[in-house]
């Protein structure tokens, strides 16, 4: 019962610390668009302000973007943490690699914000989303290799369903890398699509269930 116990609040801990680094990411993000709004005088007129804050659409664009997508990663990490009683030192160490990246978006979305034509800008930018979908799936997999670190009457539909869930993010993100030495607007639509079609293939999955 103690050991119990002493694991739960190790995952606790886990949880508690990922939660203050998905907040400091989102943090830095909205600084970036502070910083972008240029330093017009007290003098300024209504018209130079208005152009100021229109120009401001691609700071705009890139930080609902990459907050929505830390906000998606940040339910998924709590979603998987219900599911995950236990810790140890692997998984601990794939849990870091992730927040690693997601303290490391605010760079990726701030140079995607000053370089929008970039070809490998985007792609770099569309590369930072799929490490981070990859050690996403990476916690649960290995969490649940075995039942390894998650309660062992859990139904294996449940487990497919996580794994579904993260290998659609996946698989979305590493295609819109190529996209983007195609068509950079074309990657950048590819990314709203695990707002769409995610959702979508979620539930043809749940309507799957006998």
């Amino acid at each position: 019962m103690q050991e119990t116990q002493e694991q739960q609040y190790g995952t606790e801990r886990l949880v508690a610390f990922s939660d203050g680094v998905f907040a400091f990411a989102i943090t830095l993000l909205c600084v970036d668009v502070i910083n972008a709004f240029p330093h017009l005088p007290s003098s300024a007129t209504d018209g130079q302000l208005r152009d100021a804050l229109l120009g401001l659409w691609p700071s705009f664009f890139s930080y609902a973007l990459s907050f929505c997508l830390v906000g998606i990663y940040w339910a998924a990490h709590h979603r998987t943490f219900y599911y995950i009683t236990s810790s140890n030192t692997t998984l601990i160490w794939l849990n870091l690699a992730l927040l690693m990246f997601i303290a490391f978006l605010p760079f990726s979305t701030s140079l995607l914000d000053e370089y929008t034509d970039s070809i490998v800008i985007t792609a770099f930018y569309a590369a930072t989303m799929t490490i981070i979908s990859l050690f996403s799936l990476l916690i649960w997999e290995y969490a649940a290799f075995k039942h390894r670190l998650i309660p062992a009457d859990l139904d294996e539909r449940t487990i497919r369903l996580f794994r579904w869930r993260g290998g659609i993010s996946l698989a979305l993100f590493l295609i819109s890398i190529g996209l983007a030495f195609f068509n950079i607007w074309l990657a950048k639509v590819s990314w709203l699509a695990i707002f769409l079609i995610r959702p979508l293939l979620l539930r043809q999955f749940v309507k799957r269930r006998p």
